[in-house]
């Protein structure tokens, strides 16, 4: 599966179980998340995110994961196309729907709260440059804070780093 070690679910001690244990058994542990036990300490970091994002007060399903397919069906990440788009089809979406998500999220039976905030993450993802003040007010207006929009621009971009290291290291 990696060319370095790793722990897979059934192997996994310690630290490495716990935090795959946050992830129910229906679901399973993704993949990639399991290259991370090849960094034990890397993990438990990650696990802190993972819990952090599954309690945030403001972010939530199906924003998180629609955040990640958006950058996974950019970047061909197919594992993570296939698990956060199964999440959102378990939700309710559509196959057009998903594709929506990258081409025009107003179209998305997503609440216009959750519609403005990814529609952000993209500009800000696409054209980082371009975000000003005016960005902000609008996520504001639709009540996010702006800790908000740094937590969601953070959840979308750790995929970058996440898909980089499963491509170099997938065998």
């Amino acid at each position: 599966m990696f060319a370095i070690e790793h722990m897979s679910p059934e192997q996994a001690t310690g630290t490495v179980a716990e935090i795959y244990g946050l992830f129910p058994e229906e679901i399973g542990v993704p993949v990639p998340l399991q290259l991370l036990s090849a960094s034990p300490h890397l993990l438990e970091v990650h696990g802190g995110f993972i819990r952090y994002y599954k309690n945030h007060k403001t972010l939530g399903f199906p924003l998180l994961p629609a955040l990640r397919y958006l950058v996974a069906s950019r970047e061909g990440y197919e594992y993570c196309i296939d698990f956060n788009g199964g999440m959102l089809k378990r939700h309710g979406m559509s196959a057009d729907e998903l594709q929506a998500i990258a081409t025009n999220p107003a179209q998305l039976p997503l609440e216009p709260k959750d519609v403005a905030m990814l529609e952000f993450v993209t500009k800000s993802l696409d054209a980082p440059s371009e975000i000003g003040e005016a960005d902000v007010d609008i996520l504001k207006e639709h009540g996010w804070a702006e800790s908000d929009a740094l937590d969601a621009l953070i959840h979308a971009s750790l995929m970058f780093a996440y898909g980089a290291a499963f491509r170099a290291f997938s065998k």
